[in-house]
């Protein structure tokens, strides 16, 4: 098991084939490479979901807090410049009060759409999409994230990682968290 969300449990083919299917998503709305996507989602499948759709699409994550007040989400969004924001059901009062303001989202995609008929569903263009693999080349060198602050002494800075840095980290997290020996094999 991969992922559990919401009493699903989510192998590790089914979180690869849905996360194909949606970087296919972005590829047919004519996201390229290095854009940007604002990630608005509380910890559910989808967050993994996406995430892995974003680095086999060589796009860079904007994850936001889900605590943030409205104004800093609008203020993330428009500084990254953020082309496309996933975002759930639960955020959609938040979403919809900032919408006017964001002057560079162009696809607004909602997770448990059930009762929105603005935006795209996440589900259903999931379902539509082929779960074909189709990668963008990406070096170490490519943006990865950008990392906002929590703006407490004035606007939220953000910090633009690439993929070299986040292999970093996860070496980090593997040498100190994760008692790991010479006979092991790791696969991220």
């Amino acid at each position: 098991t991969a992922v559990i969300s919401n009493e699903k449990c989510y192998s590790f083919e089914e979180v690869h084939l849905l996360s194909n299917a949606l970087r296919n998503v972005f590829k047919k709305l004519g996201v390229k490479k290095r854009s940007r996507v604002g990630i608005l989602l509380p910890n559910i499948a989808e967050y993994v979901i996406t995430d892995f759709s974003l680095i086999k699409g060589g796009l860079v994550r904007v994850p936001l807090n889900t605590k943030l007040a409205a104004p800093e989400i609008e203020y993330i969004l428009n500084n990254s410049e953020a082309s496309i924001l996933v975002y759930h059901q639960n955020y959609a009062a938040t979403v919809n009060k900032i919408r006017p303001l964001l002057k560079h989202i162009e696809h607004y995609i909602c997770v448990d759409a059930a009762s929105n008929n603005r935006d795209l569903s996440f589900e259903k263009l999931i379902k539509e999409a082929s779960n074909e693999a189709d990668y963008e080349t990406v070096t170490n060198e490519d943006p990865f994230q950008i990392l906002y602050t929590s703006g407490t002494t004035g606007k939220p800075k953000g910090a633009l990682t690439n993929v070299l840095s986040r292999i970093s980290s996860l070496n980090n997290v593997f040498i100190d968290e994760i008692p790991i020996q010479s006979s092991d094999s790791i696969i991220h």
